[in-house]
């Protein structure tokens, strides 16, 4: 488990290329073309999130997504940041407005 939990943070990094802003935006479009557009959760953007370093978890109706801050940051190595997703979306802008949270929360980080 912590294997392959430390590839999926290499692979992140791999994305974020060394934390500039050109990774940032190759994260956000990632998250944006997984998310536009979705109804329900389906099996895609779970293997999305799981690629991206995220840990998902079923809590009724909700996802929670969970990360460690030391996939982006050497200089914030021990925040855990977590996000929720609906499962059913209540109107159609809500996966662009989620990667948007999720990108600005980790910008905070880099």
């Amino acid at each position: 488990m912590f294997y392959e939990f430390f590839l999926q943070g290499v692979f992140m990094k791999t994305i974020l290329k060394n934390y500039s802003f050109d990774g940032i935006e190759s994260l956000r479009s990632v998250l944006k073309s997984a998310l536009r557009g979705y109804t329900s959760v389906t099996p895609r953007i779970l293997e999305t999130f799981d690629l991206l370093g995220f840990e998902v978890s079923r809590k009724q109706n909700h996802y929670i997504l969970i990360t460690n801050t030391s996939f982006y940051s050497d200089k914030h190595p021990d925040r855990i940041l977590v996000f929720s997703l609906s499962n059913t979306p209540s109107d159609k802008r809500a996966g662009l407005n989620a990667a948007s949270t999720i990108c600005n929360t980790i910008l905070m980080y880099l």
